[in-house]
């Protein structure tokens, strides 16, 4: 995807819609995974507790949600230069605000140059973004221990029509 033009390229040069869903931690998967049929101790972020190996294990996962946060921003901001597109959804299956309500915001001034906002996506949802920047009330969030589904992140940008 990353290696698309969408400008000189004539197959991409008209695209009006991008749904975008990178690469993730999935960490909203863990009850598809069957992960709370575990007997296993977990904190406040539902994460797996367990002394030291816990600790570096921790650190590891930090890292890693860091480094998809990278490419998801980047994967958002090339979406977002497709020059015809009037939509773009930014959706992940994780319930990590780093990859979720961070990367959505480290975008926002780029994303408005290029003549976008984000639009209220699934009206009727009443789990929102977290407020971490002004419009997150916007973003659509699905718990998984509220709402007993998955996980996941949605967000929808819209681009008044050139």
């Amino acid at each position: 995807f990353l290696k698309v033009d969408p400008v000189n390229d004539a197959n991409f040069s008209d695209v009006r819609l991008v749904l975008l869903d990178p690469s993730c931690s999935g960490s909203g998967t863990g009850r598809s995974r069957g992960d709370d049929l575990l007997d296993l101790p977990v904190d406040g972020d539902g994460q797996h507790v367990g002394g030291e190996e816990h600790d570096d294990a921790h650190q590891s996962e930090r890292r890693r949600i860091d480094t998809l946060a990278c490419f998801q921003e980047k994967a958002l901001r090339h979406a977002l230069s497709f020059p015809k597109a009037e939509r773009v959804v930014y959706s992940t299956c994780s319930v990590h605000v780093r990859e979720n309500e961070c990367v959505v915001a480290s975008v926002m001034a780029f994303a408005e140059r290029l003549g976008f906002q984000l639009d209220h996506a699934i009206p009727q949802w009443t789990r929102r973004g977290y407020p971490t920047f002004e419009g997150a009330e916007k973003l659509v969030r699905v718990d998984p221990k509220r709402d007993q589904t998955d996980g996941f992140f949605l967000a929808l940008f819209t681009r008044a029509k050139q």
